[in-house]
């Protein structure tokens, strides 16, 4: 996977029109090679066409040759006609999610899923065309990239994009004829609005957050990426669902993007304790490094770590961004009265979670 992104994104950022100069689209398509980044995947060119070809590179999911694994190639795509209300955005890097391997390891049909598809939603890039309607953003201007929402429901207009009734529908089912492959099969795209797996590819005015002024060059952009989904969930879920204060007890199950997103956030937050837990010793090191004051790797004896920890009282917020139902059950165990448990991973589709009812009326 990460030598396919490597070989994927290589965009620098567009040369800046003199002021008096009329702005034109740019390419589509460039000459892709890489560098070695520091955090992330950021490719680097030294040309770029003068007018747009309508091609990109991109890594197509095909239907999985086996239960569970995910069927990736590298392809040459054709993009399909922009909408009023989008934006053609050159790619400069991507993060991987855990969500982009579960939606295309699973079987037609599953959670509305076809094949086959361009999936990633952790882009960031410059923008080449836009829709007659998109006033957001302009030519060249530098852009993170995360989900799609409707704007017209209840949840959206009260700043709740993430409860929209058609979250699913938008985001996971994404659009089909997006792309062409060169023997002019359809290919679905728009997945959360963007299919960042693209060297370019075309996203909902709606799934496109401006980072003019915030970053200086193409190297800066890619590092801004994972903010679209994993940076933005794990800091999100520490500031803004569970309102982290300094006298709390957190505990952080899962220390990938998510969770160290949340391990940082804790700490900015001041949090009294901050647990770390992941069967990956290497991950439970950085998040020490990052803030934890506690990090174990044995999940055996996790609750009984969690205890020891806090005195015997238990967590005051508990995060699982894994989505294994034994571990979002021992959460529910290690909480305090009056502690919160949040939800970030997602679970399998068939997973069932059992817990102790009066247990449960104790948490929030």
């Amino acid at each position: 996977m990460a030598s396919m992104l490597r070989r994927l994104f290589g965009h620098k950022k567009p040369p800046a029109p003199a002021a008096d100069q009329d702005v034109e689209p740019l390419a589509d398509q460039y000459s892709v090679g890489h560098q070695e980044p520091a955090a992330t995947f950021v490719g680097d060119v030294s040309r770029m066409p003068a007018r747009p070809t309508r091609t990109a590179k991109a890594i197509v999911a095909r239907e999985p040759t086996s239960a569970g694994k995910f069927n990736w190639n590298m392809e040459t795509l054709t993009l399909g006609a922009l909408g009023d209300d989008e934006v053609v955005v050159g790619i400069v890097a991507s993060g991987i999610c855990h969500t982009d391997i579960v939606t295309t390891s699973i079987s037609t049909g599953l959670m509305g899923i076809e094949y086959p598809r361009v999936a990633g939603h952790e882009g960031s890039g410059y923008v080449l065309e836009k829709g007659r309607n998109v006033t957001k953003v302009w030519i060249n201007e530098p852009v993170i990239l995360s989900l799609d929402y409707c704007g017209t429901c209840r949840s959206c207009k009260h700043g709740r994009i993430t409860h929209c009734p058609k979250i699913n529908e938008l985001n996971f089912n994404a659009t089909r004829d997006r792309f062409r492959t060169s023997d002019d099969e359809p290919v679905v795209g728009s997945f959360f609005g963007q299919s960042s797996f693209a060297s370019v590819t075309i996203v909902k005015s709606n799934s496109i957050v401006s980072v003019g002024g915030l970053v200086r060059d193409a190297q800066e952009l890619g590092l801004f990426a994972p903010m679209g989904c994993g940076l933005m969930a794990g800091a999100g879920t520490v500031v803004n669902v569970a309102k982290a204060e300094k006298f709390d007890r957190v505990l952080i199950m899962g220390l990938g993007g998510v969770g160290l997103a949340a391990v940082m956030a804790a700490k900015i937050s001041g949090c009294e304790t901050i647990i770390a837990f992941d069967r990956i010793n290497s991950r439970v090191q950085l998040a020490m490094e990052l803030g934890a004051k506690r990090g174990t790797n044995c999940s055996g004896s996790l609750l009984e770590y969690i205890q020891q920890m806090t005195y015997g009282d238990g967590v005051s917020i508990a995060i699982d961004t894994t989505g294994v139902p034994a571990l979002i059950n021992l959460g529910l165990e290690a909480c305090a009265p009056g502690g919160k448990m949040i939800l970030v991973g997602t679970p399998p589709p068939d997973a069932e979670i059992k817990f102790h009812t009066l247990s449960f009326m104790q948490v929030y």
